[in-house]
């Protein structure tokens, strides 16, 4: 397989059926192509843009084929985000722990371990 260096600069915000360089914003993380509708996950856009970026490099000539819109369900919310973003979460959902719900959940865990290894050891010194 040849490998081919391709400059990411801007392969998120470029419509990867059309060329067009104005994608729309519809959703956390995903844009709309107003000129060939095109809609997808920023991610998704930037892979599809380097992979037609490179095959262009290689003179390979595409017509489509992978590069049509997803049918799949998309994944919209990330967790954890490695940039930094705010996470788009429903009302009511997971929430991070606080430092206290942490200490209590390692002292639960601690007796639980402790329970097991008295546990453990009764058990090995029966057969003494």
């Amino acid at each position: 397989m040849p490998y081919v260096k391709v400059d990411p600069n801007g392969t998120s915000s470029e419509c990867p059926i059309c060329d067009y360089k104005g994608l729309e914003e519809v959703g956390y993380r995903r844009f709309r192509c107003p000129r060939c509708g095109f809609e997808a996950d920023r991610d998704v856009i930037g892979k599809l843009n380097v992979r037609k970026r490179g095959l262009r490099k290689l003179g390979i000539k595409f017509s489509g084929g992978a590069l049509a819109t997803p049918t799949a369900p998309q994944m919209t919310d990330v967790a954890p985000n490695r940039w930094g973003e705010p996470m788009n979460r429903p009302e009511g959902s997971l929430r991070p722990l606080r430092q206290e719900e942490v200490r209590n959940l390692i002292e639960i865990y601690r007796k639980y371990k402790n329970e097991e290894n008295m546990k453990d050891a009764s058990e090995n010194n029966s057969y003494l």
